[in-house]
């Protein structure tokens, strides 16, 4: 293990190393944007995959190698985006500097593969949780393991925004509440769906959780009680795949392995707008259909009324808020596993399973860039709150490091 406190050499940066089909790539990510908004028309442009990263570019892509097996997530951390954490296949999470590519912390101690990662919202903690339901809390400062539990298989884990407070959703429904560093817990009994998504709204609250039998809740946090649950004709006819809260603090949307997005109001549960957001290939077999509808990510964008939904068929739909209407409809090559905004320009980006990332305009759904490195699936995206450091994991092996200069 590398101790960046003690000089040494890091051993871990793998950019340059053509034989395993890496190389150091620039990514221009600022190509020219205009700011009008599209024709209010209504109709729908489509749009196909874009440059390659052959061309001028200004941002540097670092390949890091540490885990044996696929990484499965990845986080950074929010305040000083300086730390990185990967989960892994091979029971094990890293703590990384992004300054060095050192590896600080080597978290031991689960007994599957690490699936969630993440920092809480002042980066005083970071937490890992695997397969086999053993969550961890750690302290940065200090690199100190200060908690520790063990519930069913964890499926997602949610830090609150203004508390040291840490959610976590399991395989038999049920929805975790720990106080750090305490460990005081609650426990939100779900209805015998595996809990298979979730997030906190604004308000802090309140939260909105995704189950497998397309059902959807918003509940009190305070009181542990359901607010609202959406199910039947108007939830989701398959496992909710993803979550998302709009800046306002009100509009929830969710995605489906049905093909389909909902945007709704939290304040009365009402289901404003359900949406087709997947065509899968005419020419594949009905099982592969069936796969490839999946929307794997639906997201706001935190700078314009606009929301994008990506789904396994290659599907980028950008969607427009005020008039629940597509803006654009765009071909990723390979379906798309990921799918993030940039949090202060109006790019968002695609993870494939092809293992491309593709960088998108927002307002105009053309693609500017495509990156090149991972030889695998993208599994997971993650970018730094100042919009510049983009991180990808996959399941090659290794987590690249973007740089992106504006």
């Amino acid at each position: 293990m590398d101790n960046p406190e003690n000089g040494q050499q890091n051993d871990n940066y793998d950019g340059d190393i053509a034989e395993n089909g890496y190389q150091a790539i620039e990514v221009d990510d600022n190509a020219a944007i205009s700011d009008d908004d599209p024709d209010d028309t209504g109709s729908v442009e489509e749009r196909v995959t874009g440059p390659s990263d052959d061309e001028e570019v200004q941002a540097l892509s670092r390949c890091y190698r540490r885990h044996q097996g696929s990484v499965f997530s990845v986080a950074i951390d929010p305040t000083n985006g300086q730390f990185a954490l990967t989960g892994g296949e091979d029971d094990i999470a890293y703590l990384w500097s992004l300054e060095s590519g050192n590896i600080l912390l080597d978290c031991q101690g689960h007994k599957d593969s690490v699936t969630c990662v993440g920092f809480s919202s002042n980066s005083k903690y970071f937490a890992t949780a695997d397969m086999s339901g053993i969550i961890k809390v750690w302290e940065l400062e200090t690199k100190q393991e200060i908690f520790a539990a063990e519930c069913s298989d964890i499926e997602w884990i949610e830090w609150h925004s203004n508390y040291p407070v840490l959610l976590a959703g399991t395989t038999d429904g049920n929805t975790w509440m720990w106080q750090i560093p305490s460990g005081i817990c609650k426990m939100y009994q779900g209805h015998g769906s595996k809990s298979t998504c979730g997030k906190i709204l604004l308000d802090g609250n309140r939260a909105c959780i995704g189950y497998e039998d397309g059902s959807i809740k918003l509940i009190d946090l305070r009181t542990l009680s359901t607010l609202y649950h959406i199910s039947g004709a108007v939830g989701h006819s398959d496992a909710v795949t993803s979550v998302d809260i709009y800046s306002d603090g009100i509009l929830v949307a969710t995605s489906s392995l049905d093909g389909s997005i909902k945007i709704i109001n939290s304040t009365n549960g009402r289901v404003i707008a359900t949406h087709v957001a997947s065509w899968p290939d005419d020419t594949s077999n009905d099982s592969n259909k069936e796969a490839e509808k999946s929307i794997e990510a639906v997201s706001f964008s935190k700078l314009q009324a606009i929301a994008a939904s990506a789904s396994l068929s290659g599907d980028l739909v950008i969607w427009d808020l005020p008039t629940q209407r597509q803006r654009y409809h765009c071909k990723h090559e390979g379906g798309i596993s990921k799918l993030l905004w940039n949090p202060t320009k109006p790019f968002l980006y695609t993870g494939g399973l092809n293992g491309n990332i593709l960088v998108w305009n927002g307002l105009s759904g053309e693609c500017h860039k495509v990156w090149h490195g991972h030889y695998s699936e993208v599994l997971d995206l993650a970018i730094s709150r100042d919009g510049e450091r983009l991180l990808s994991c996959s399941s090659d092996g290794t987590m690249r490091l973007y740089s992106l200069q504006h």
